[in-house]
């Protein structure tokens, strides 16, 4: 059982009622991918949330897409990907709101030994970055991710998270960094590399979907991302956008009929609300 303060994923889908889950809607959902299902048992609170509660359900979900997309006979054993490979880590990583959100939650929450270099490679990421020509021809509203992540690849900035060759958030890393995988040489993922990396990725992106709810929920008119550097440091938009609440119940349902939209994943949803003790 994993829980924070809105929205509990019970493993399994079934009936889960203790004294603590009153005044709750409980939301069963199956989801369907390749030819194997999941069950989630998700509990979720009557109560406004941010939006940040709801990235951590994301990450539920994508852990569990990514096992049954791996585990799949086709990939098992192409995976090329290990602890301390680190070739991809100077790859653009753009953000959601909900994951900006909720990653500096969580990196409000490291401490101080742990959070003032992290933020001093960010900080001078951030500058390297708003030094470049964003105005170039190559560079510009119409550009394609592959021409900004050529561009990003060419700053040659490594994660700020990376320490060692290690991930330094890897249970909290962001659900971009959770679904890429490869099935090609680990050299073929280096930013200098001539040839490509075979990338194996689930049918549905839990990134993409996140991103489109966030923007729903927010009302803007198109997704929008976050490089990763620039995301611990924020703004103060990004704060104030931060402390929105929304009804948690609804915001579970528009993500979970949102990766059922993506076609991909089929989502059996059963609704059932349990009302607070008297």
């Amino acid at each position: 059982m994993r829980k924070n303060t809105t929205i509990t994923v019970v493993d399994g889908a079934g009936p889960h009622q203790p004294d603590h889950f009153n005044n709750t809607e409980h939301i069963d959902a199956r989801i369907h991918l390749a030819g194997q299902s999941a069950d989630f048992h998700i509990v979720v609170r009557d109560e406004l949330a941010p939006l940040a509660d709801l990235a951590i359900l994301a990450r539920e979900i994508c852990d569990t897409l990514l096992d049954m997309t791996l585990e799949h006979p086709a990939n098992s054993r192409r995976i090329v990907c290990r602890k301390g490979c680190s070739a991809c880590c100077s790859y653009l990583v753009g953000l959601s709101a909900p994951e900006v959100f909720l990653l500096r939650r969580e990196f409000a929450d490291l401490c101080a030994d742990d959070r003032i270099p992290i933020l001093k490679t960010c900080l001078q990421a951030a500058f390297k970055i708003l030094q470049q020509d964003i105005t170039a021809p190559e560079i510009n509203e119409d550009s394609g991710l592959d021409q900004i992540s050529e561009w990003y690849a060419a700053l040659n900035l490594p994660c700020p998270f990376l320490a060692d060759g290690l991930c330094g958030i890897y249970e909290n890393r962001p659900l971009a960094c959770r679904e890429y995988f490869v099935a090609s040489h680990p050299n073929h993922c280096s930013i200098t590399s001539t040839a490509r990396a075979t990338v194996v990725s689930p049918s549905v992106s839990v990134t993409e979907t996140l991103s489109e709810v966030a923007a729903e929920l927010e009302q803007l008119d198109a997704p929008e991302a976050v490089i990763l550097p620039l995301a611990v440091i924020g703004t103060d938009e990004l704060s104030k956008r931060a402390k929105q609440l929304y009804p948690a119940a609804d915001m579970v349902r528009r993500f979970l009929h949102a990766l059922e939209k993506h076609g991909a994943a089929k989502v059996t949803l059963r609704n059932k609300s349990i009302p607070a003790a008297l």
